[in-house]
């Protein structure tokens, strides 16, 4: 067959030989550790031969993964880098080598999937019984691309798990998913990509096996956790170095002082007590044994293992209680992400957002020690938002302060009786929505912006209501519950067609507000008391507010077989309170206050205290706020309801506080852009001067007029002005001005040398200080490293004269003549006086010396063949044969 070939009878001979050969029989943790390397080009912090004795517990669950052991499924729910992806590397390297067949690797996204095709390669090169098996990568005939390697006996796939086309069409005996929790709950409305992965190997029945590998997320809505239940539930038991008690590492049980460094365990040993230091870790690793805590189901073995069980020299014990403390303390300001990433990916345990959630006593009790009442603005809140929940009988209203570091407070909460149908219940609104409240400085703040909601059955009426309203910054919202959305869109969408289909520009705007975004921002700080993000609440709320407020979870459930996380509520309970407030953070959100910095805040407190000085002082002298009566709402329907029963009833839990009337002013004293930044005034005795950005929207009160300033000289200056803003460009990027603009105007020879020279020396220090040292050398090294490995290249001693072999000189691009004639005697003179060699002024023009000078040569050569005398060819005097004649 291969007669034609040179060494092809050799070729055919080893192969035959080799086929008869019979396959090594080894668990997959003996093959790993016969076998596998981990190359240096990995990236790993350990490359060489692989030892599972430095990582004792992962025997096991390699074991387990081995052709010959019975169960059917292994799941390891474990901390990040720990074992998994190794675990799986070995896994399929000895598949390939000892019981080929077609395997599936399974990642939730291509970049994950990549990278992990990319170590497989790595692996495959550096092991020689496996690169022996696996096809040469031929790119044209795609036999051996990243995500489809062929080896003798069968294929490996590699895809995502994020399409059921992925899933389909390929029977596989083997299937390893990563990061399970990571995946879609749905594939392409098909079901759980789990259940669609096992599906493919359903014709190998008892000799098909599966590995999946995650750290857990969110408790209830885990995949790696539902499988770790389906499991016998192993874990890892390892020996006390004092009394010998056999003990599952605990977080509970790590001690550790103010500065991390002293970090103990404290023994669980009923009689001990001891504390362990983390040097014993090895010890006791290598004593550990995997206790299972339930039965299973008979076919899957499960694995947990948080990152306590890191071995020496990897994930410390100090690092981990100074990632716990640095958790908490983002925990105290209302942010929980950093607690579940820790929970999640160091303890590999489920968080649970039941167990974390603020309860309405708690919200109740923490309203009654404030002193202010509804209606009534304390000295932190600046700015105002509203916002209306639609109901089939009312209206409901809100409005929320906000302050430094997006601090709130409620400052109204209404309910307007009447039916949505009627006009008069939103007459009544757009009263309310007009009302100024007594800032505690003595200044009426107006509400910046207003969310009504859109999404009950009363759609069309709150069209027509917002409609008119837009330019007062009412707007209809309707929520979208899908996770991963913005708290509001970055754009409406328009609603109104004319009867051709087409839509109206002018006509009603629908903002969509990712309501599982919302709740998740305002449950997180539920549990500050003051400061950035807490929420403050009127003394004089009902009690009812404080259970709306926390009258949903956050739960997993299926629909229709399909698993879902969402924010739920039961029958029983109302939810409006806490609906409002997802649509004033959204209205905030609109304004820009989640962006807005210290300075930002403190301008805006500076306003209102200048609006102060110029308001009647309403208010008591001292930071008290008086208390207003409250008015019950059944007293107040039933009374209204009697004598006006057709009538629109509106009710107000509070009435707020009365704003003075102001004189005329030119201008409003209170007004703010559109944009909610304040406005700034430049009083000149009563006439204030306010400055309007283009698009400016300001609302001017009865009598009020506005003069616009019309200097003469406007825009008269405006070349200079754009030149000081390109210079000013240009010294921020480091840019001489006129090579930034090509203005050369007012720059002579001796400047622009100057100019040059300086921004030439910034671009060799980007060369030398970063590309050469941080790409060009790591580079270079990369691939000697891999040649010599490869035995592509030989260097004689290249492990001891490594520096040498690397030793490199990088000669950039040389930079052009300013005055060629003039450089050209400058570099001669440097020559010629000793300063400089005449090949470092070659290798400074960007060229090889050594090739320059044979050229040279050998133009000098051809042009005494050919008789030719060009000046530019200055030949050296040869030396006279006899070196005695003169």
């Amino acid at each position: 067959m291969l007669s034609n070939q040179r060494g092809g009878e050799e070729v055919y001979r080893a192969g035959y030989f080799r086929g008869l050969r019979p396959e090594p029989e080894l668990w997959v943790d003996e093959w790993a550790d016969r076998y596998m390397r981990i190359p240096q080009s990995s990236g790993a912090a350990e490359p060489g031969p692989y030892r599972t004795d430095r990582t004792p517990y992962a025997r096991e669950p390699m074991r387990c993964l081995s052709p010959a052991h019975p169960c059917k499924r292994v799941v390891t729910m474990v901390a990040s880098q720990l074992m998994k992806t190794q675990i799986a590397l070995n896994w399929i390297g000895g598949c390939i080598h000892m019981a080929p067949a077609n395997i599936l690797l399974l990642e939730p996204t291509q970049k994950l999937a990549q990278s992990v095709a990319g170590r497989v390669d790595q692996a495959v090169e550096a092991v020689p019984e496996l690169r022996e098996r696996v096809v040469v990568p031929r790119s044209r005939k795609g036999t051996n691309t990243w995500e489809n390697k062929q080896f003798e006996g069968g294929r490996l796939f590699i895809a995502t798990a994020g399409s059921s086309s992925n899933l389909a069409e390929k029977s596989v005996r083997y299937v390893y998913g990563d990061e399970v929790d990571r995946w879609e709950m749905d594939i392409d409305n098909e079901g759980d990509p789990v259940k669609l992965a096992e599906a493919r190997a359903s014709t190998f029945g008892r000799n098909a096996k599966f590995y999946f590998s995650s750290s857990p997320t969110i408790k209830g809505a885990s995949r790696i956790a539902d499988l770790f239940k389906m499991s016998d539930q192993r874990h890892y038991y390892v020996p006390c170095p004092h009394c010998g008690h056999m003990q599952v590492l605990e977080w509970t049980n790590l001690k550790w002082d103010e500065n991390y460094r002293l970090v103990q365990y404290l023994c669980s040993g009923p009689e001990c007590g001891a504390m362990i230091d983390e040097h014993a870790k090895a010890t006791m690793l290598s004593k550990g044994e995997w206790r299972a805590h339930a039965q299973g189901d008979g076919e899957t073995v499960g694995f947990h293992l948080n990152a306590l069980y890191a071995p020496l020299g990897w994930t410390s014990w100090s690092s981990l209680a100074k990632d716990f403390d640095d958790a908490l303390i983002m925990q105290k300001q209302g942010d929980q992400a950093t607690m579940q990433v820790f929970y999640n990916t160091k303890l590999a345990l489920p968080w649970d957002n039941a167990m974390e959630q603020t309860k309405a006593e708690v919200l109740q009790a923490r309203a009654r020690a404030e002193n202010y009442v509804l209606g009534t603005v304390p000295i932190g809140a600046l700015m105002l938002t509203a916002a209306v929940d639609v109901q089939g009988n009312r209206l409901e209203f809100i409005v929320i302060g906000w302050g430094m570091g997006m601090e709130r407070w409620v400052i109204d909460h209404q309910v307007i009786m009447g039916d949505p149908c009627d006009s008069r219940t939103w007459e009544v609104l757009d009263d309310k929505l007009k009302v100024r409240y007594r800032h505690a400085s003595g200044v009426g703040l107006g509400i910046l912006a207003t969310a009504v909601d859109s999404g009950g059955h009363h759609t069309h009426e709150v069209y027509q209501f917002c409609r008119i309203r837009r330019w007062r910054n009412v707007f209809a919202v309707k929520g979208d519950s899908h996770s991963s959305k913005n708290i509001i869109a970055q754009r409406p969408s328009r609603v109104d067609v004319n009867w051709r289909g087409n839509i109206e520009k002018n006509g009603a705007e629908l903002w969509m507000i990712g309501t599982d975004t919302a709740k998740d921002w305002i449950y997180n700080r539920y549990p500050l008391e003051s400061g950035p993000g807490a929420l403050h609440f009127a003394k004089d709320l009902p009690d009812d507010f404080f259970a709306q407020c926390v009258a949903e979870r956050k739960v997993a459930r299926y629909v229709k077989g399909k698993r879902r996380v969402e924010w739920t509520k039961s029958k029983a309970e109302r939810n409006e309170a806490l609906d409002l407030m997802v649509y004033a953070l959204a209205m905030a959100e609109y304004l820009g206050l989640h962006r807005y910095h210290e300075n930002d805040w403190e301008k805006v407190r500076q306003s209102l205290m200048q609006h102060h000085l110029f308001e009647d002082k309403t208010l008591p002298a001292d930071d008290t706020q008086p208390e207003a009566p409250v008015e019950s709402l059944a007293r107040t329907v039933e009374t209204f309801q009697t004598a006006h029963p057709q009538a629109v009833v509106t009710h107000r839990v509070t009435p707020p506080k009365p704003v003075a009337a102001t004189p005329p002013r030119r201008v409003s004293r209170s007004g703010y852009l559109i944009t909610g930044q304040p406005l700034t005034e430049d009083r000149d005795g009563f006439t204030p001067m306010v400055a309007l950005e283009p698009g400016t929207m300001q609302e001017l009160g009865p009598g009020e007029e506005v003069e616009f300033s019309k200097p003469p000289d406007a825009g008269n200056n405006y070349p200079d002005f754009m030149r000081q803003q390109l210079m000013a460009a240009a010294a921020g990027t480091g840019t001489p001005y006129e090579i930034l603009t090509g203005d050369m105007r007012e720059v002579n020879d001796r400047a622009l040398r100057v100019v040059l020279n300086e921004f030439r020396r910034r671009l060799e220090q980007l060369q030398f200080g970063v590309y050469v040292h941080q790409l060009c050398r790591p580079v270079r090294a990369a691939w000697l490293d891999m040649a010599v490995l490869a035995g592509r290249l030989t260097l004689v001693d290249y492990a001891q004269r490594r520096r040498e072999y690397l030793r490199t000189r990088w000669v950039p691009q040389g930079w052009a003549y300013i005055q060629p004639v003039q450089d050209i005697q400058a570099r001669m003179m440097e020559v010629n006086a000793g300063f400089n060699s005449r090949s470092e002024m070659v290798l400074r023009q960007g060229y090889d010396a050594e090739t320059v000078d044979e050229e040279n040569a050998a133009d000098q050569k051809r042009a005494r063949e050919l008789g030719l005398n060009y000046k530019t060819l200055v030949e050296l005097p040869t030396e006279p044969a006899d070196k005695e004649t003169p």
